[in-house]
């Protein structure tokens, strides 16, 4: 790569001994460089008198430029009861940050796993409507079963460490079956797409 500087330092300034270390000047850029070596290709940073091999997470903060969000689904899900043998549920589906970037410009694709026990599923926005203040919920019928997708405001931070309740769904179960897992698939800017499941 052009710009990359290295300089070696002889243990008392005796190249014959063989022994030292090298300096490396790496400007900055959007691609991953390392040190290849006979013995080793993993990345390392130096503490004390030794040296640990990096984790993935400890490359990325390294090398990208700005700090990108983890954006999570959450689901916060409550029992409200059972009656003739039917129980229902509240689930608030939320958007959790995880990582040291702020999220902005979200989009979640929420769908359920199974239908399978589920008299009734009706979608709120938290106060019993469908105002949606914090963005729009559509429908997204490929995704899943009773697939939504939920379009926050661009107007709106997710800030590290902060859980963004976005809407709520409302089963109504046969016996006292819990709600499906739903599969959900996350994107954001600076954040690479993130799909999975959770209960």
């Amino acid at each position: 790569m052009d710009g990359v500087l290295n300089k070696a330092v002889f243990v008392d300034d005796d190249e014959t001994k063989n022994e030292g270390f090298v300096v490396s000047y790496v400007p900055k850029s959007n691609a991953v460089h390392r040190a290849l070596g006979k013995t080793t290709s993993d990345f390392y940073k130096r503490h004390g008198d030794s040296f640990t091999p990096l984790s993935t997470d400890e490359i990325r903060a390294l090398f990208f430029r700005t700090l990108a969000p983890d954006l999570e689904l959450v689901i916060e899900t409550e029992n409200r009861g059972s009656v003739r043998g039917f129980t229902n549920y509240e689930s608030t589906f939320c958007i959790e940050n995880r990582g040291a970037g702020v999220g902005r410009f979200a989009s979640v694709y929420v769908g359920l796993t199974s239908l399978t026990k589920v008299s009734n599923l009706q979608y709120w926005d938290g106060e019993g409507n469908t105002a949606f203040r914090l963005g729009k919920l559509l429908e997204a019928s490929d995704f899943y079963s009773r697939g939504k997708q939920f379009i926050v405001n661009g107007d709106i931070l997710i800030y590290p460490g902060q859980i963004l309740r976005l809407f709520v769904a409302v089963f109504v179960m046969e016996g006292e079956s819990a709600p499906p897992p739903a599969r959900f698939k996350i994107f954001a800017e600076g954040m690479l797409p993130k799909e999975g499941e959770v209960a």
